[in-house]
């Protein structure tokens, strides 16, 4: 979560990649948010040198905290709340005759910036002068965020009486671009919140029953009321988000609203679901949980608290964490995953540990930096959200040895805002003929999402193994999130893709399971694996029965440990995969007990081509069938912590030969750190490779196949120093396959733009 210390102010600057409205919501800011405890940003001429500082490293944009909850006052004197006067310091002295908030947003317009308004949605003064407004937990005792923070509860007469009145005010009164709230997570922070007044009442009215003071705990679900408040407090939320939505549109229309909508708060206990807080704000701001700089950072803290010396943060951020993904993997899945969460809205990912403090290091290295901003842009983000204490930092003389004063980190970030690098990033719209397909909703009811993350393991490791071959995700899941969109599957959004992957079918509806037939009859490709309804859904039924009537298998029992894969024929789909044991088999993974793999129950329509030798015998273990003109595939393993490479290579060769076409691009001689995405121009006549390779490449080539109607004429490549140079590239003709050659790329980034003309 965004932090919270005592401020005066908040800036968080931010750069629209090659646009200049700042409501252009299209191309996706970049953000810094500097420090929340700089004092001196109560000086005018500090403002100033600060905003200089910003606009000299391309930041194109400020976001102010207005609210400064500790004291209950605001920064700005157009206001007429009385609960929330203008702070003496901010009439007096130099702001006798000027207005704080709107001088900074003057100075920000002078210098081509955008601002945004943040609030905390916090006020220490109100909290001590109203008992009833305080989140309670079961046994009545006050709730404190992190032990010492002093929230409103959604039900609270705070957001009334000061909160959506200052949206108002400051919407009429000063030239803003939009508002962020930060506070949307905490609203019930835990499975033992909120138990205060209001929401006692409230609840009453609305069931006509009383609030059961139990903790709304999956445990306390045999009270069937408990479960019923579990949804109502979810449905609270949701009214909330969407009033402050209305009252931002309202307030200042064409404003920018956005929420604190972490990846990570996807549960009843939170109360936030993102597909839900997706339909009320422009774009998506997520707080990725492990950053290869934040993870590097995090790691190194654990060292020193244990009184043990660092490691070197590049390294850090190499390790692998679970299931496999690479960290410098991780913020591309997490954009991937809120894209797929929020039905395609701009995701603009918050990173912590900037200029945090001296024992979080302050930046880290340059490249790393750089590493972090890049991973998002391979998942689709327009943007990145830079978040730490800047101004601390400058005041103090502390960024002289870290990226911020680093010329190649001023060069990157300028090229973002108006250079070349920026306008190709605009133009880029994710674009996979490849799909994986996976539960996300059934998350919402477990409590803790980390531990149910196992639910998309399967993700984790599919998304390793095609970083060479890109994939998009699309979010579903049964029973939805109380009042949130539907997660039913949409035909139509399915034809864009020739093949779909389907870790763990297990919590998608039986209309789900017909939508998925009539896309394989349509002459696509389906890869299932792992389980097929032997999870039981929260009403207590699962879809066995309906997938084995519409696909004619399920599986049966739980998941075992993993075995050999011996081949039963000479297939397509083994092409280079090479068996090192016994009869040519292979381990789905290095060690049995790092993957599950299921026993199907399957009708004489499938074809068995392997079988999986296990502690308890024999079972098939790799099937196919023709279903219309599509082809639909099974591979009995899905949960895993690491898939062998042969593995890997039939996942490759397995959904290439279901979606009846060559992939859309085959990298040669590309080395496993790199990953690969592909991206398109609005009009289909660009195509863009976008390549994250933290230690660089050479000496490789990548094999594309040409969409049809559309001829490849050119292609040339930007590496991370911004210089564009032409590549090498053999188109063959009529085909319009071509395959580009390239001698080297520097770390830590590269995009090769390919142009195409159109063609009958």
């Amino acid at each position: 979560m965004a932090c919270r210390y005592f401020c005066v102010i908040a800036l968080l600057a931010f750069i629209f990649v090659g646009v200049a409205q700042a409501a252009d919501t299209s191309k996706g800011p970049f953000l810094w948010e500097a420090d929340t405890t700089f004092a001196a940003f109560a000086d005018k001429a500090k403002i100033d040198s600060y905003l200089d500082n910003l606009k000299a490293h391309g930041i194109n944009g400020i976001w102010v905290q207005v609210e400064m909850y500790t004291q209950g006052t605001v920064n700005y004197k157009k206001t007429t709340l009385t609960a929330l006067p203008t702070a003496q310091k901010f009439k007096t002295g130099q702001w006798a005759n000027d207005d704080y908030l709107n001088y900074v947003i003057v100075q920000a317009k002078k210098r081509n910036m955008s601002v945004i308004i943040k609030f905390h949605g916090s006020n220490d003064i109100l909290w001590d002068k109203n008992p009833n407004w305080r989140m309670k937990d079961s046994k009545g005792n006050d709730v404190l965020w992190g032990g010492k923070f002093k929230n409103f509860c959604v039900n609270s007469p705070y957001w009334d009486k000061v909160f959506f009145p200052m949206i108002r005010e400051i919407g009429a009164n000063y030239a803003v671009d939009g508002f962020y709230f930060d506070t949307c997570q905490v609203v019930f922070p835990n499975s033992d919140t909120c138990f205060c007044s209001n929401c006692q009442d409230r609840f009453q009215k609305e069931t006509g029953k009383r609030l059961p003071m139990k903790p709304v705990d999956k445990e306390n679900w045999n009270d069937a009321v408990v479960k019923l408040y579990a949804t109502k407090r979810v449905e609270w939320l949701n009214e909330f988000y969407q009033k402050y939505r209305k009252v931002v549109d309202e307030a200042k229309p064409g404003a920018i609203a956005l929420l604190n909508v972490s990846g990570g708060y996807n549960s009843y206990k939170d109360g936030l679901s993102t597909s839900a807080a997706a339909e009320n704000v422009t774009m998506l701001t997520p707080e990725p949980v492990n950053t290869p700089r934040m993870y590097a950072v995090t790691e190194n803290l654990k060292r020193k608290k244990a009184g043990q010396p660092p490691f070197d943060e590049r390294e850090l951020a190499k390790q692998e964490i679970s299931w496999n993904m690479n960290r410098y993997g991780y913020n591309e899945f997490m954009v991937k995953t809120m894209l797929a969460d929020g039905g395609g809205k701009p995701v603009i990912p918050i990173s912590r540990y900037w200029f945090t403090d001296e024992a979080a290091g302050l930046m880290g290295p340059t490249d790393l930096e750089i590493a972090q901003i890049e991973s998002g842009i391979g998942g689709g983000a327009k943007g990145f959200c830079f978040f730490g204490y800047l101004g601390t930092a400058i005041e103090k003389g502390t960024v002289s040895k870290t990226a911020w004063a680093d010329s190649k980190f001023i060069s990157y970030l300028k090229g973002l805002t108006s250079g070349e690098h920026g306008r190709w990033i605009a133009d880029m719209k994710p674009d996979a003929r490849t799909c994986i397909i996976y539960d996300r909703g059934a998350s919402f009811w477990n409590g803790d999402y980390w531990k149910r993350f196992r639910s998309v393991g399967g993700v984790y490791s599919l998304l390793q193994c095609w970083k060479k071959n890109p994939v998009e995700l699309i979010s579903v899941g049964d029973p939805a999130e109380p009042g949130s969109p539907s997660r039913k599957l949409n035909l139509d959004e399915l034809k864009r893709y020739r093949a779909l992957i389907v870790p763990g079918l297990d919590h998608v509806t039986r209309e789900d399971l017909e939508t998925l037939r009539a896309y394989v009859e349509a002459g696509n490709g389906l890869l299932l694996m792992g389980s097929i309804g032997s999870e039981k859904k929260l009403d207590g039924t699962s879809i066995a029965d309906d997938a084995y009537q519409i696909f004619g298998i399920s599986t049966e029992g739980g998941p075992e440990p993993s075995g050999f894969v011996i081949k039963k024929e000479r297939h397509p789909v083994f092409m280079a995969v090479e068996g090192t044991g016994s009869f040519g088999s292979f381990r789905i993974s290095p060690d049995k007990h790092d993957a599950a793999s299921y026993k199907p129950r399957y009708d004489d329509t499938w074809s068995v081509m392997a079988e999986e030798v296990t502690d308890s015998g024999r079972r098939a273990c790799v099937l196919e069938k023709r279903i219309g003109r599509g082809r639909i595939g099974y591979i009995n393993s899905s949960e895993a912590k690491g898939f062998t490479g042969q593995m890997n290579q039939l996942f490759v060769n397995f959904a290439t030969y279901i979606s009846g076409t060559s992939q859309l691009i085959m990298p040669v001689g590309m080395s496993p750190a790199s990953s690969l995405n592909v991206f398109k121009s609005e009009d289909g006549l660009t195509r863009y490779l976008h390549i994250l390779t933290p230690d660089g490449e050479s000496n490789f080539e990548i094999r594309l196949y040409a969409d049809r109607g559309y001829f490849p004429v050119s292609a040339e490549i930007m590496q991370s120093d911004g210089t564009i140079t032409p590549v090498k590239m053999d188109v063959a003709s009529p085909s319009g396959n071509s395959v580009i050659r390239i001698d080297k790329i520097k770390p830590t980034w590269a995009i090769i733009r390919i142009k195409t003309e159109k063609r009958s």
